[in-house]
C-alpha cells in the first residue's frame, strides 16, 4: 500500500479528534477495507463456516482428532514450501558462489528478494519456519520466509480459537457471545 500500516487509522483518530463528523464513516470504511482486513475477515468467515459445518456431524467433536487431523493437512504443505523456499535459497547462493566467488555462506547471507532485500534466514528465523506457532508471538517474525504463507499462522490461530469460541456460543445466546 502507498501509506504505512498505522495510517488508516490515525485518519479515524484525527476524524474524531477534530470533530469532523461527516467524514468519519469514510475514513471508517477506508480502515476496513483499505487496512488489510478483506483477505483476514474472508478467512475467518469461511474458516468458521467450515469448522461449525464439521462440528455438527457427530455428536461431539474430539478435539484431539480435530487437531491432529487439521495440523497434518495444514503442516505438510507448509514444510514443503519451507523446504522448497530454502532449496530455492541454497541454489541462488550456490550460483553467486560460482560466479563471485567468497565463500557458500557468505553468498547464502547475501542472497536478495527482488534485489535489495536479504532474504536468507538465520539460524532463529529457520526455528521459526519449521514451528510455525512463534510467528504469532512477535512481529517482524511474521515475515519470516516463507513470506507466501503466512496464512498458515491466520489458519492455526482459527484451529485455536474455534473450539473454544463455539463452547462459548453455545453456553450463551448469539447475542451475547457477539456483544
Amino acid at each position: 500500500l502507498p501509506y504505512p500500516p498505522g495510517w488508516f487509522y490515525e485518519q479515524v483518530g484525527a476524524r474524531v479528534g477534530d470533530g469532523d463528523w461527516n467524514s468519519l464513516p469514510t475514513a471508517l470504511l477506508d480502515a476496513l477495507l483499505s487496512g488489510g482486513y478483506l483477505i483476514p475477515t474472508f478467512m475467518l468467515t469461511s474458516g468458521l463456516s467450515l469448522y461449525l459445518t464439521t462440528a455438527s456431524q457427530g455428536p461431539r467433536l474430539a478435539l484431539g482428532s480435530f487437531y491432529r487431523k487439521r495440523l497434518r493437512y495444514l503442516m505438510v504443505p507448509y514444510w514443503f514450501s519451507v523446504v522448497l523456499v530454502m532449496a530455492a535459497i541454497v541454489a541462488l547462493a550456490l550460483v553467486q558462489l560460482a560466479l563471485h566467488g567468497g565463500g557458500l555462506m557468505y553468498q547464502y547471507h547475501h542472497v536478495t528478494e527482488r534485489g535489495y532485500e536479504h532474504i536468507a534466514p538465520g539460524r532463529w528465523e529457520l526455528l521459526v519456519m519449521l514451528t510455525v506457532l512463534p510467528r504469532v508471538l512477535r512481529e517482524e517474525w511474521l515475515q519470516t520466509p516463507p513470506t507466501v504463507m503466512w496464512f498458515v499462522v491466520l489458519i492455526l490461530q482459527y484451529y485455536l480459537l474455534f473450539p473454544p469460541m463455539r463452547r462459548l456460543l453455545r453456553r450463551f445466546e448469539p447475542v451475547r457471545f457477539l456483544a
